[in-house]
This record gives structure tokens, sequence and C-alpha cells, in this order.
């Protein structure tokens, strides 16, 4: 009766976050999410594509017709930061993943806003 006990010790111990590999999460599913960002009194239409990329993610934000200069940065169970990615620039994005939704803060050289949007049916994997 041993026997499954220390396979199960063994897998967990060689799991590839036991040696510092991030293994890729199933608490942010990749795919197209129609966001609507609240900020300064209104609200704007946006689109974050999220691509798998071996251990990690590749983000793009569009807000509106233009594309928003950040990139995905640290990822923590279902929580996803978005940076920037031009000198001088502030603006971070704190996202929330529950399933399809998504939900967070951002703010924009100081002033703060709102996310909230649902993953795009049949987008991703």
């Amino acid at each position: 009766m041993r026997r499954p006990l220390l396979t199960t010790l063994l897998v967990t111990l060689l799991a590839p976050a036991a040696w510092g590999q991030a293994a890729p999460s199933a608490d942010i599913r990749p795919g197209t999410y129609a966001l609507d960002i609240t900020f300064g009194g209104g609200v704007m239409q946006g689109t974050l594509t999220l691509a798998q990329a071996g251990d990690s993610l590749t983000a793009r934000l569009q807000v509106g017709d233009h594309d928003s200069p950040v990139r995905a940065g640290a990822r923590r169970g279902n929580r996803l930061a978005l940076v920037p990615t031009t000198a001088g620039m502030d603006v971070h994005y704190d996202l929330e993943f529950r399933g399809d939704q998504v939900s967070g803060t951002f703010t924009y050289n100081g002033d703060a806003g709102t996310v909230d949007g649902r993953r795009k049916a049949g987008s991703g994997n």
C-alpha cells in the first residue's frame, strides 16, 4: 500500500514548479477577451488577446483602435499584471481571471480606472 503514496510523493516533488520552473497556468485561459474599460467618467471598448508561449503568456491590449504599450508581466495563479513597454509610459494593469471572466484595475499617469470583460466564445484553447 505504500507504493501509491510513494509515487504521489515523487510526482509532487519532481513537478516542474518544484524545480523553480513555472508550469503553464490553467487559471488564466488564453484567448481574446472583450473589455469595458472605465476611465475618467466614460467607458471605452477594448480587446485583450492572451497567447501561451511555452511557460509564459504574451499579451496584446487594444483600446479603441489603438494598441496599448503594455506586455504581460508577473503572473500569480489567476492574476496577471500588464506593464508598460515604453520608457516614460506610466500605465499598469492588475487583472484577475475567473473562468471566462476578467476584472481588475489600472492606473494611467496616476489616475485609476477599472476593467471588466469576458472571453469571446471559440477564442483560444
